[in-house]
């Protein structure tokens, strides 16, 4: 079986993803789309989500429908992505984690939004850019020392520059009181011809350095979010950018209510289908039996709340477990116990260790009797007639032998492969015969498998 890949946010894989609507998230980027359209002025929102849940991928699909839908710069919608909107929005994508090493936190942002003042090769496209440079250099200098060259250098792939190089620079420092006439200028030099209004998504700020999170942050607030036109939105991770701040301002810091002053909207960021995703990165056609385990692996990633990116680390983890370990090849009896042990604890234990070390060491140091018993409160787990004894049942209406209920066999048996009795040679669960190399030769399996995580 083939190696699956991470699903990397190319415009291909966007658009293929939102077209099949692989992840379930369709509609929640219509709503949050028809959100946008409805704010009635500046507004900075934030989407909030862990490491590896897709909110690149989200972001940049509600990028992809809002451009497919600015009918100034393209006419008839694509009826793949129409909608019914008020606004033409020209939109704009930011990795901040790609330069929070700039002196400056505004320098790459500004240079951005310089470009987005014209696209085409004519003159007069070439002179809209030439006064957005001019106006972002303005604004930059109101930030950096006058003796930078930082923000000539960064704006000059922006556009012809020659003849504003022999300006003095000086002539460009604005007073601080004109600051919001400046902004206003230079917003009115990029959205009336593209667009009704303009929304930036900022991406993997939460990445960054505390230094720059924070003056990138407080820059947007206090000077980028001056224009009713103009919508920020953040993809973060809250929790994480909550600690970037307070190891810039100090442990004891409310960095909580900190985050609440700059963002007006926190919608809910939805989990994605999980069977839709599963089968959207792997199409490969798989015999009947690893099929029949699958949906076992399915309700592993649900039960413990899986990111995207956990996913198809813990698909493929589960795959590699399936090669290794057949059901199907003849072996002795015992071998096979070994392999029925890998199928039912191993997916357990690569699901926690890829979502908590702490239930992971629990678990193989014998103290997880408990996780097991809750991941089997609402699932049965793939099942082996062989683990009840000649009297037992796993059938509560057959009054005729002593009902085992699933889950207690399967506790029964984590408890004599990761509790194995010192004074015993082997442990019989049913048919199963349980022996004091059986945890080790789990950890092994598993163990093996680590390159690919």
């Amino acid at each position: 079986m083939d190696y699956i890949k991470n699903l990397v946010p190319t415009e291909d894989n966007i658009a293929e993803s939102y077209k099949h609507d692989s992840v379930g998230r369709k509609t929640l980027v219509h709503d949050f789309i028809h959100m946008l359209d409805e704010i009635p002025g500046n507004s900075s929102v934030a989407i909030s989500g862990e490491w590896g849940s897709g909110k690149t991928f989200f972001v940049k699909q509600v990028k992809l429908v809002l451009d497919k839908n600015n009918a100034i710069l393209n006419g008839t919608a694509d009826p793949d992505y129409k909608m019914e909107l008020k606004n033409n929005f020209l939109t704009l994508y930011f990795d901040a984690w790609l330069h929070d090493n700039d002196e400056e936190p505004l320098a790459s942002l500004i240079t951005l939004l310089t470009e987005a003042a014209g696209h085409e090769d004519n003159e007069y496209s070439k002179e809209k850019v030439k006064k957005a440079i001019d106006m972002g250099i303005g604004i930059l200098n109101m930030f950096l020392p006058k003796n930078a060259a930082t923000a000539m250098d960064i704006l000059k792939a922006a556009g012809d520059t020659g003849a504003f190089f022999s300006l003095d620079k000086d002539s460009f420092r604005p007073e601080e009181e004109k600051t919001a006439d400046m902004i206003q200028d230079f917003y009115d030099a990029i959205i009336p011809e593209h667009a009704d209004r303009l929304v930036v998504f900022i991406d993997e700020l939460d990445r960054c350095k505390p230094d720059f999170a924070v003056r990138f942050l407080e820059r947007i607030k206090h000077y980028l979010l001056l224009d009713d036109r103009v919508i920020f939105v953040f993809s973060i991770n809250r929790e994480q950018l909550e600690q970037t701040i307070k190891h810039f301002y100090g442990y004891g810091f409310d960095s909580h209510r900190y985050l609440d002053r700059f963002f007006d909207f926190t919608p809910r960021f939805g989990e994605a289908d999980v069977d839709k995703f599963c089968s959207f990165i792997d199409g490969e056609k798989h015999p009947a039996t690893y099929d029949t385990y699958s949906g076992y692996y399915k309700y592993l990633i649900k039960h413990f709340h899986m990111t995207m990116r956990e996913i198809t680390s813990y698909l493929n983890i589960t795959k590699k477990l399936f090669e290794a370990n057949r059901l199907d090849i003849p072996g002795a009896f015992y071998e096979k116990t070994k392999q029925c042990v890998i199928y039912i604890y191993a997916p357990i234990l690569c699901a926690v260790e890829i979502t908590s070390p702490e239930k992971y060491n629990a678990l193989i140091n014998g103290n997880g009797s408990d996780i097991i018993r809750d991941v089997g409160r609402d699932c049965y787990f793939p099942e082996f007639s062989q683990l009840w004894e000649e009297g037992e049942t796993p059938d509560s209406s057959n009054t005729d032998k002593t009902f085992v209920s699933l889950t207690d066999k399967y506790v029964e048996l984590y408890e004599a492969v990761f509790m194995f009795p010192a004074d015993k040679h082997s442990v019989n669960i049913g048919k199963f015969i349980i022996k004091n190399d059986t945890k080790e030769f789990v950890l092994n399996a598993i163990n093996s498998l680590g390159v690919i995580r």
